[in-house]
């Protein structure tokens, strides 16, 4: 299966390469392929067919949602920073610019001009093999994303008994909807998560291993694997290195943040101030106030609605509690009242695909609850992320560094929660979707 595996993968990106006429995407698909490859280390929970079926579906979303963005806007962008990244990136390549440490100063571009050099190299890349697609980064988008969703099935597999539900969870989270969406772009977010989870999964790996007392040949490989994808943050989005930083504090302590330890609540005290000290004495403290107040205005001005509500409120006190309930139900899926399927089918099937997951995602949420209230190592993972995003910026692309954290929660969860349970809350949470979708559309009518 691992020879198939390799032999599939070529010949899929080929035939996408024959349908763009551009072989450099062959090029840049296979070192994607490498990634996942390497990632795929010691896999158990996963097979290779599975891998097959997720890769594929996730490229054909691809393309369907590359079609839908020229339908509706003439050309396959959506927002200014892909054209931007692509812009930047191209101008990198053009100066010979391929180290992160050599990036000048480019406005707007001072905490993401890590990603530029990313599609530089695909544009040097694509200068050999004719010249440069904007396919290329995309399917480099989607390979990372797999590996991250394998990633998260190892961690699974070590807290979660059942292998269907492992497998499960990891085909949920590869071919999420909202996820492939975002990965389907030019955008730096798949690129980031896959640095945290690589950074945070070898540095756990790590710490197991000094614990027990074993050292190997791996162990030696983790650390500059670690401190790479520490290099690669601090230069593509230095605000989440704070975050890895008490996810590494914390991951020392596992054993001591389980439900039953008495001890839990202090290492969580413990560590919030540590992490409050370190962003005090580092500037992190202003900078995501700074963050904080451009992004609300940034979103109360764009909003309107529900929405221009929730984000011209002050985070205190009770701002922080409607984000916090609001980022679950990102983004909100009225859009699928207000798209034009008849003009724009290819398109509003897309963006209705991403609206369905946001459902979908509601229906998790019982699951999730559970898993936080806990408030064990997982759960203060997940927080770790799912804070500082809806505290800072609430964009729907950035929420794509929540979804794997959330899927072991859910896995878990979902692993001791009986049959009839499950039934309940499927039949709570459709009422309550069905009372609020109704409360919404008595609010636009009048």
């Amino acid at each position: 299966m691992k020879v198939f595996f390799w032999i599939y993968n070529v010949f899929l990106l080929l035939v996408i390469s024959v349908i763009f006429q551009n072989f450099s995407i062959t090029a840049v698909g296979m070192i994607g392929i490498l990634i996942l490859y390497f990632c795929c280390r010691d896999l158990e929970n996963v097979k290779y067919k599975d891998l097959i079926a997720v890769i594929t579906i996730a490229i054909l979303f691809m393309l369907l949602l590359y079609m839908g963005l020229i339908e509706k806007f003439g050309e396959p962008y959506y927002a200014s920073d892909d054209v931007r990244y692509e812009y930047y990136g191209n101008l990198l390549f053009q100066k010979n610019i391929f180290k992160f440490k050599d990036i000048p100063y480019i406005e707007g571009m001072f905490y993401a001009k890590g990603y530029l050099i990313i599609i530089a190299w695909i544009h040097k890349i694509g200068s050999f093999l004719g010249e440069y697609s904007t396919i290329s980064p995309r399917v480099l988008n989607l390979y990372l994303w797999i590996s991250v969703a394998v990633l998260m099935s190892k961690k699974m597999g070590e807290i979660v008994a059942d292998k269907k539900i492992v497998r499960k969870t990891f085909a949920l989270l590869a071919l999420f909807p909202n996820a492939l969406y975002i990965a389907s772009f030019v955008y730096r977010d798949v690129f980031i998560i896959f640095l945290i989870v690589v950074s945070i999964y070898n540095f756990e790996k790590l710490t197991e291993g000094f614990k027990k007392g074993i050292f190997n040949g791996i162990t030696f490989v983790r650390i500059p694997i670690v401190l790479f994808c520490l290099y690669g943050l601090y230069y593509s989005r230095q605000q989440m290195l704070y975050v890895v930083a008490i996810i590494f504090l914390l991951s020392l302590f596992q054993e001591k943040l389980k439900p039953q330890r008495s001890s839990r609540v202090i290492v969580i005290v413990a560590a919030t101030i540590a992490g409050v000290i370190l962003l005090q004495f580092t500037g992190g403290i202003e900078l995501l106030s700074e963050m904080n107040e451009g992004y609300s205005s940034y979103l109360s001005d764009q909003a309107g609605g529900l929405s221009g509500m929730i984000f011209s409120k002050s985070l205190l006190p009770f701002g922080i509690f409607l984000r916090f309930a609001y980022g679950f139900v990102t983004p909100f899926p009225a859009a699928l009242l207000s798209l034009n399927y008849f003009d724009e089918p290819i398109y509003s099937l897309v963006i209705a695909s991403t609206c369905f997951g946001t459902i979908f995602q509601i229906f998790l949420l019982p699951y999730l609850y559970k898993g936080v209230k806990r408030m064990d190592y997982p759960a203060i993972k997940f927080l770790g992320m799912y804070g500082p995003i809806i505290l800072t910026t609430f964009t729907f692309r950035h929420f794509i560094m929540v979804y794997p954290f959330a899927a072991c929660i859910l896995a878990q969860q979902i692993e001791i929660t009986g049959y009839r349970t499950r039934k309940k809350y499927a039949v709570y949470v459709l009422l309550l979707i069905g009372i609020a979708a109704a409360f919404y559309v008595l609010l636009k009518l009048f």
